[in-house]
């Protein structure tokens, strides 16, 4: 069951989250070099294709699953190729690419 936190700012599905300083228990979308405390939940915080929808899993204030470590199986939205057994970062938009 993956832990929730509070987001910061806007988080988009399937992406690479870090601790916010702003708090315990805050988290923001991670950046290019920054450390990876988890991912971000699969869903979008309105109902998908609705008017409504912004495309986000969560923005400031609201609450933002966080599928960290030993957890079974969570998605990861990629930002370019990767093999079997790399390693991956998070790219500028919290995607993951390979640690070279």
């Amino acid at each position: 069951m993956p832990g929730s936190f509070v987001a910061t700012g806007n988080v988009s599905p399937c992406r690479f989250l870090k601790f916010d300083t702003a708090g315990p228990g805050k988290v923001a979308q991670a950046g290019a070099g920054e450390a990876v405390v988890g991912i971000s939940g699969q869903g979008t915080r309105y109902a998908p294709w609705s008017a409504i929808d912004d495309g986000f899993h969560a923005i400031a204030t609201e609450n933002c699953q966080v599928y960290q470590d030993g957890e079974k199986r969570s998605m990861l939205e990629l930002g370019g190729t990767v093999d079997e057994g790399d390693w991956l970062k998070a790219d500028a938009d919290g995607k993951g690419v390979a640690s070279s």
